[in-house]
């Protein structure tokens, strides 16, 4: 996808093509299926001569005690997939700041914080909430049509407007024109191409 300089020339956009964006959109996919499964069944092993050296014999508590950290360490590594491999396309309807209630014991003055949330409402007529930074957070108006590749963390703007693009790996606001991401050094993908990997077109 081209974009126009700063002289009103068309000139080749800096990042992946459409076609390398594919391609790496499905290669990131898939390893990160791998890697998220792949330390789970490292772990178990480690896990389990963790408990049998604790309890000095092999007999059925080891068991019993793998099988239920297995069985939690599974649902959350499931559940954690499945949010990750979301994708979807929808609405930002609203844009507030959460305050957190401070503990009794502080003084009222050290009281609560608060973080940057971002409602969006889906085709799929699914709200979805973002916890965001502020740059983010400021990033994303009200009314915007944005997208998430599945795999992918943080979402995007259906139409790019102003120099400014995110980040989909790690969230980072950055320059339209950065071929990478200055802080993950992510490739900066084509941007309908993205698209339409999240619209499934």
């Amino acid at each position: 996808m081209p974009y126009d300089n700063c002289d009103g020339e068309s000139v080749p956009w800096p990042g992946l093509s459409a076609e390398q964006t594919g391609v790496w959109l499905h290669r990131y996919q898939r390893n990160a299926r791998v890697y998220a499964w792949g330390f789970y069944v490292a772990l178990l092993p480690l896990v389990f001569i963790i408990i049998w050296t604790s309890m000095g014999e092999l007999n059925a508590d080891v068991f019993w005690s793998l099988g239920f950290f297995a069985l939690v360490t599974f649902l959350l590594a499931f559940f954690s997939q499945r949010t990750a491999e979301a994708q979807w396309v929808g609405v930002v309807v609203d844009k507030y700041i959460k305050t957190t209630t401070p503990p009794r014991h502080t003084s009222g003055r050290n009281g609560g914080s608060g973080y940057f949330c971002i409602a969006v409402l889906t085709k799929q007529n699914k709200k979805v909430l973002i916890r965001a930074s502020q740059a983010v957070y400021a990033y994303f108006a009200l009314g915007d049509l944005i997208f998430k590749a599945p795999a992918l963390n943080w979402p995007e703007k259906a139409t790019l407007a102003g120099s400014t693009r995110m980040c989909l790996c790690c969230g980072a606001v950055l320059q339209q024109l950065e071929a990478a991401c200055p802080r993950c050094q992510a490739p900066v993908l084509d941007h309908d191409a993205a698209f339409r990997f999240s619209a499934n077109e």
